[in-house]
């Protein structure tokens, strides 16, 4: 089973979008490229380690769906 993922980051706390967003457009307004290029390369090293996080969670319950019950 494939789920959508990018449902979930759409419904992330606004606030983090925001957040990142804010600090990149403030960044390039001063005039600082180092600052903007920062706070972008941290802001997608959070999304990657973000869906990598997903992607495993979601490895990890399609194995336990596979491994047969022991018990039985």
């Amino acid at each position: 089973m494939v789920e959508n993922h990018s449902l979930r980051i759409e419904n992330a706390p606004v606030t983090l979008r925001e957040l990142a967003l804010k600090k990149v457009r403030q960044a390039i307004i001063a005039g600082d490229a180092e600052r903007a290029r920062s706070v972008t390369i941290h802001h997608l090293e959070f999304v990657d380690a973000t869906m990598r996080n997903l992607h495993e969670e979601e490895a990890r319950r399609a194995r336990s769906m596979r491994i047969p019950d022991s018990k039985a």
